[in-house]
């Protein structure tokens, strides 16, 4: 079979009126020009085709070399299989079981003893008499004919065999004789057989007699005028005769429509030959006589052979227009052609759904707006008839409908689509099963299509769905803008609500038309690839004939020849997998996300059906977790396409978390639930650590990686820097402690692609190790929202899998692609450190509370299961085993708020307010979980605590330091000194990791060797303990001088005041929520005032407490405490802030004469340098950076330590020391921190390194409290404390710089999980040490993060607490010791 594309067609002719349209392609066989291809909205070209092929013969002549050299003749109409020539351009041609199969396209073909081959050669002529010729070789299938040819078939016509046009210009004139041939045989015939017909039937024909004869002298005049060369000349002439037949007036001036002017001339001087008229004259059309019924179809058939001679001479004749250079204005016609805006009505956008039907779907709805409800309750509520145009609302209230569809019988054979847009998003539910989400509005990812049927309609079928109507938008309900806050009142219009049949034609042709435009628009404007992809949508549009489908597969086949040329070996190779990236909350809160996650799966579920070879990735445990709780059987769906290979969960931990703020623990655990989540379900571990949109990332996180079974790392956000543009795309990023992971940023940008040729493109010109790595990843789907891939997206990658010019497409998943890119590790580049993130540096401070929530729900879970792990332990209890699960739970809200949107604090308001119920249900519940086990410890101390003749109180101590206090005691003990609360203090100290019993009764009121001393003079308070001598001026209670007693070693700036509140503008360029600019360190607008000299509450000897209050106005109103105890040069400030500002960012500075190329701070499992100075852009863009508990500036014999019990923002450059305390962005939440804050920061002094003079120790410290038991009585002789050993480290070390950070019960079973780290910088040897007995513990394995034994160690081995242990710099160990 032939299937013979037209590709070298002329422009297309239109006339208005007439609708007649024509699309001239001529067709030659070995040499021979035959027939053209041609579409008319009046005419079947398809019979004036098969009428044509009629007399056409096909001669094969066999080998002339063989002996037995005879021709084989078949008539052209027994070959006729199938014509598609109204539009198509295909001529398919086959009999019986002898086929033609298209070969090569070439213009010469060697013999082949072994193959048959016909040639075709399509051929347009131009104006001045050549001709453009495309050749394709096919061979024939016929086995029968074994002979090969040297000489290809021809098609003759009856009368004349022609020279090859190729080699002889020919005139009008032959070409008349040879494409009219037939056409001229058919007229004559005709005219015969009228004229003998009247001459026999003259008196029975019922026509007046002065028509008939004057219709008799035409037919004679009509024979004549067929035998001659006569020219038509005159205008008038002319105009009668175009106008006779309804063509375009531009033939009428063509000096080639010469040849069917001259038949037209003779046909129309017998003016009875338009057969439409004599069909309409009564007198004829209404006799049901045989004879006027013959002379009716006689006077068809030569009406339809002259009309014939029109279409086809004409189409012959007229020339191709040349494309002119005009690639700016070609390109804006393309564009328009593709538009959903302008020109729907004339373009092939506006034809991808020709018919629409309103009136076949019905709908009802929910009488009542509703919250969240599961379909079962919500097929209980009572509904009511709906109609398009209705509107409902307000945000974030649900409607839900039903929707039934009768298909019309007229659509048998189509595709059908319900679209429906309600400008918000929605969920279809098929027998209670969501199975596609839809998203309404105007913007780039709406979806609005659902296929209703597997393949086409049967015609008439009854449809019944509902819909989840969800009063928000993909976006939520930003008031007049995306990142503005909510607009609790948004209404949403039901838009449409329709079906409609589905051109796939005219899809496909809006396609190939928009990847042409898109590479006429992101290729350089004078490259090759450009100018070819706009001459063929050009092409596309010259023969394309949006009225008429017909023409539709000529300009898909246009599009097929550009996009099928192949690329070379070296192009570059994009992996693409669908991807659907939903931000847990952002600009709606959690309860929506739960759907947001069914409406994705749901659609992607469903696109895997469509294209089995279809891979997608998605991320994220938590949002697994609410599908498998919420949505059962669609959760069940996405487990099977897992099984079979399309679907890839990734990533690896709970949520997609942020990359700076969350402690060292939590990133453990992110993984760790993850991980397990992951294996439980999908039954294997994530290998991609998948973090794409999150703002910035700490120096660790290469060995947490690494620590929990993951060697590759891919995100891509540092795309967004706004000062320097980062490196690398493919590279080993490595950690601080030297740990690597394979890293790749996709060089697209994006992780929402859309699948376009800018992307395809971008993921190779933007690639900046494309000559280490000629891979690149595209992640695409649209995201942020949900959605994931739309079908047009995919549809585009299949297409544009192989096109020369633009990277290869292979479809796989992410792990494939680490696995291909693993092979060029050897000649990547390393870089070291953090990637920070050079924007949103905002998010280190924005959402203050719930900053200060995460921060301590992480100290509480740290101190429960530190404290339950010691009580089972110690007293063979099962507190830990029997809230697991209430632990795990806590876990999980904490991991939840660690999501890069909401601990950042660029999210809503009311996602905060969630925040803010998950992060005080952890808090009260661990207070309430520690306390109960502090009375379960207490209740084996003493069995009876209410008699008993001395008063107790247990406390513990979970950190991994000694830590000494000045304690208000729970009743009144001997003191040196009260409190300003009026109770005795006390100076304790306890030892790591351990619960201390203290006897109020008995404890005696010590002097400190050294106290702590306040002096006043008329201008300053003056304060001095053994490390410290501070000076505070009383007129503006700020700190004039902070001296080093030992070396006399001023730290404060010569004629500057330190603990300076300074309000800063803070007006980003867009991200309110995420950014502080550079430009904001250069506009300080306001510092605070004292409001009063400074107020004495404690004056020593154990501490001494001042209270100062600084204020702006009544926005911004600061109250402090400054605290100095005896046994510590740390200064803390306990500070609340009233904040209503606006725009404004407030922090505290410490301008300091220390001087220090580098400042240290404080991240997850150890600490880093970062620049002081501007040297570079590098250094600039770090004007704002994150910390943790502390950050360090020091020189050689002295330093200072900022620290903070929840901040996490900081600024150390020439000496000065900042820290970032509140923000007040108005965008996404226009109440951002607006309202009381509480919250401390210390300064540390110190004359030595930062690891040798307990900073570290000092910021654990800053964040922790000692925890209280209930206060019990009992005797001395009564006491049973033994099981208990007080003061006595229930786990620690032997070297201060190994820190056990977590003490827990293992996931698996009742072992216990220790975890270190090395916190100085260096190597460290150590022994664990316990003051349980050596035996306690028979064995310690280490393991990775998921607790799994090392395979390294060897199982003879046995590993107890008397073995010594190593540590790497800043290296994570997790060992295991089991009972």
């Amino acid at each position: 079979m032939i299937r013979l594309q037209s590709l070298l067609c002329a422009q297309m002719h239109q006339n208005y009126a007439s609708k007649v349209l024509f699309q001239p392609v001529s067709l030659v066989i070995n040499g021979n020009k035959y027939l053209s291809s041609l579409s008319s909205g009046n005419i079947d070209a398809n019979d004036v085709a098969k009428r044509s092929l009629e007399n056409m013969k096909i001669i094969i002549k066999k080998d002339t070399n063989s002996t037995n050299n005879k021709s084989s003749i078949l008539n052209a109409k027994d070959w006729v299989h199938e014509l598609h020539l109204n539009g198509t351009g295909y001529l398919t041609l086959s009999k019986k079981d002898e086929q033609l199969q298209h070969k090569s396209n070439t213009t010469t073909v060697a013999a082949d003893s072994n193959k048959k081959n016909i040639e075709l050669v399509l051929v347009t002529s131009s104006s001045n008499g050549s001709d453009r010729h495309q050749t394709f070789i096919y061979e024939t299938l016929d086995t029968n004919m074994s002979k090969s040819f040297d000489e290809y078939p021809t098609i003759l016509d009856t009368n004349t065999s022609l020279q090859n046009p190729q080699c002889t210009k020919t005139s009008p004139l032959r070409w008349r004789n040879f494409a009219l041939g037939d056409i001229k045989l058919r007229i004559k015939e005709a005219v015969e057989a009228m004229r003998d017909f009247a001459l026999k039937h003259n008196n029975q024909i019922n026509l007046p007699e002065s028509d008939k004869n004057t219709y008799l002298n035409a037919l004679s005049e009509a024979e004549k005028f067929i035998e001659m060369d006569v020219m038509v000349t005159s205008k008038k002439d002319k105009e009668r005769l175009f106008n006779y037949l309804q063509l375009p007036s531009e033939y009428t001036s063509s000096a080639q429509a010469r040849v069917a002017l001259q038949i037209l001339n003779a046909a129309m001087s017998a003016w009875i030959f338009n057969y439409p008229m004599m069909k309409q004259n009564p007198s004829i059309s209404q006799q049901n006589d045989k004879v006027n019924q013959e002379f009716l179809k006689l006077s068809k058939e030569l009406y339809e052979a002259i009309l014939d001679s029109v279409l086809i001479s004409s189409i012959m004749s007229i020339n191709k227009p040349v494309v002119f250079k005009h690639k700016k204005v070609t390109t804006e016609r393309i564009e328009k052609y593709i538009s959903d805006t302008y020109f729907t009505d004339a373009n092939i956008y506006g034809k991808i759904y020709p018919l629409i039907n309103k009136d076949a779907v019905s709908l009802k709805v929910t009488t009542e707006k509703t919250d969240r409800l599961s379909y079962n309750d919500a097929m209980k509520l009572s509904f009511r008839d709906c109609k398009v145009g209705e509107v409902f609302g307000p945000s974030w209230v649900t409607y839900w409908f039903k929707v039934h569809i009768e298909v019309p019988k007229e659509w048998k054979g189509k595709i059908v689509h319900f679209l429906w847009n309600s400008s918000s998003e929605a969920m279809i539910f098929k027998d209670g099963i969501p199975v596609q989400g839809l998203t309404g509005g105007t913007w780039v990812d709406k979806r609005i299509e659902y296929k209703l049927f597997d393949k086409v309609a049967d015609g008439g079928e009854l449809v019944n769905f509902e819909i989840e109507m969800a009063c928000n938008g993909m976006f939520g309900v930003g008031k007049d803008g995306l990142i503005n806050p909510c607009d609790e009142t948004k209404t949403f219009k039901l838009e449409r609500a329709e079906i409609a049949v589905f051109d796939e034609k005219a899809y496909k042709v809006y396609t190939y038309l928009t990847m042409l435009y898109d590479i006429a628009k992101n290729f350089p404007e004078d490259s090759v690839k450009a100018s070819q992809a706009i001459w063929c949508a050009n092409e596309m549009i010259n023969h394309l004939n949006v009225q008429n489908s017909q023409t539709f597969d000529v300009v898909i086949e246009i599009a097929k020849k550009f996009f099928s040329l192949k690329n070379g070996d070296s192009q570059t190779v994009v992996t693409a997998t669908g991807h659907c990236h939903i931000d847990v909350s952002w600009l709606w809160f959690y309860a929506e996300t739960k759907r947001k996650a069914a409406r994705s799966f749901a659609t992607q579920v469903l696109y895997m059906d469509y294209y089995p070879e279809y891979k997608f990735t998605q991320s994220q445990a938590q949002l697994y977790q609410w599908t498998k709780e919420l949505y059962p059987e669609l959760y069940q769906k996405i487990k099977e396409k897992v099984v079979k290979g399309q679907w890839f969960p990734v990533g690896g931990t709970w949520v997609e978390m942020d990359g700076n703020l969350p402690s060292g623990e939590s990133f453990i655990r992110q993984f760790l639930m993850g991980q397990r989540f992951f294996k439980k379900e999908f039954g294997e571990y994530s290998k991609v650590f998948f973090l794409p949109d999150t703002f910035g990332y700490s120096a660790q996180l290469p060995q947490v990686i690494n620590h929990m079974g993951i060697r590759n790392f891919m995100t891509q956000k540092l795309s967004w820097n706004n000062i320097n543009k980062f490196p690398h795309n493919t590279f080993i990023w490595e950690g601080i402690d030297g740990s690597q992971v394979l890293t790749h940023f996709p060089p697209a940008n994006t992780y929402n692609s859309q699948a376009d040729v800018k992307e395809l493109v971008e993921s190779a010109t933007n690639n900046k190790d494309i000559e280490r790595c000629n891979h690149s990843l595209m992640l695409y789907g649209n995201g942020d929202g949900g959605g994931g891939p739309t079908i047009p997206m995919l549809d585009r990658l299949h297409m544009l899998k192989d096109t020369d010019g633009i990277p290869k497409v292979k479809f796989s998943s992410v792990d494939e692609f680490f696995d291909t890119i693993e092979g060029c590790r050897e000649n990547l580049l390393t870089w070291i450190g953090e990637l920070y993130f050079e924007l949103h540096r905002g998010t280190y401070t924005s959402q203050a509370a719930t900053k200060k929530g995460n921060r301590y729900c992480e100290r509480e879970l740290h101190s429960l299961e530190m404290i339950m792990s010691l009580c089972d332990h110690y007293l063979g209890t099962s507190l830990y085993r029997d809230h697991r699960n209430s632990l795990q739970e806590l876990w999980e809200l904490v991991l939840l708020n660690q999501f890069h949107d909401v601990l950042p604090g660029s999210s809503i308001g009311l996602v905060y307010k969630d925040c803010y119920e998950h992060h005080q249900k952890v808090l009260q519940t661990t207070k309430k979980l520690i306390d109960k086990t502090l009375e379960v410890l207490v209740s084996h101390i003493s069995p009876s605590s209410s008699t008993g003749s001395n008063t107790y109180v247990l406390l513990f101590n979970s950190n991994d330091f000694e830590i000494t206090r000045t304690l208000e005691m729970p009743v009144q003990t001997k003191t040196l000194q009260k409190s300003y609360h009026g109770q005795s203090l006390q100076t304790v100290t306890i030892q790591p990791n351990s619960v201390k019993l203290v006897n109020l009764t008995t404890m005696e009121a010590t002097k400190p060797q050294v106290p702590v001393t306040l002096k006043e003079s008329e201008l300053d308070l003056f304060i001095q303990n053994q490390y410290i001598k501070l000076t505070m001026d009383k007129t503006n209670g700020k700190i004039r001088s902070l001296v080093l007693v030992n070396g006399d070693r001023e730290l404060i700036k010569h004629g500057e005041y330190a603990n300076e509140f300074v309000l800063y503008e803070d007006i980003p360029l867009f991200w309110d929520a995420w950014d502080v600019e550079i430009y904001t360190q250069e506009k300080p607008i306001q510092k605070p005032k004292s409001t009063h000299v400074p107020k004495v509450l404690e004056s020593g000897p154990l501490r001494v407490v001042l209270q100062c209050q600084f204020q702006t106005d009544e926005n911004c109103v600061i109250t402090q405490l400054i605290t100095v105890n005896h046994y510590s040069s740390r200064i803390d400030f306990e500070t609340t802030v009233h904040w209503k500002e606006s725009r404004k960012i407030l922090r505290v500075e410490f301008p300091t004469n220390i001087r220090s190329p580098n400042a240290n701070y404080e991240i997850q499992f150890g600490h880093i340098e970062r620049p002081t100075h501007f040297n570079s852009s590098w250094d600039v863009a770090k004007f704002e950076v994150c910390g943790h508990r502390w950050a360090d500036l020091s020189e050689y014999g002295a330093g200072l330590s900022l620290l903070n019990d929840c901040k996490y923002g900081y600024s150390i450059h020439n000496g000065l020391m900042k820290l970032s305390l509140l923000r007040a962005p108005k965008a996404p939440d226009a109440e951002c921190d607006m309202g009381t804050h509480n919250f401390t920061y210390s300064l540390y002094p110190h004359d030595g390194r930062l690891q040798d003079t307990g900073v570290i120790a000092q910021g654990y410290q800053v964040n922790s409290d000692f925890y209280q038991s209930s206060c019990f009585h009992s005797d001395n002789a009564n006491l049973e404390h033994k099981q208990i050993p007080s003061d006595k480290a229930f786990i620690t070390t032997d070297k201060n710089s190994v820190i056990v950070e977590t003490v827990k019960l293992a996931e698996d079973n009742n072992d216990l999980i220790v975890r270190v780290y090395e916190s100085y910088g260096g190597h460290a040897k150590f022994h664990f040490v316990s003051n349980q007995s050596i035996d306690h513990f028979t064995e310690i394995k280490e393991c990775n993060g998921l607790e799994e034994p090392l395979s390294t160690h060897s199982t003879v081995e046995k590993l107890t607490l008397s073995n010594e242990f190593s540590l790497t710099p800043f290296q994570i160990k997790t060992f295991r010791f089991i009972r």
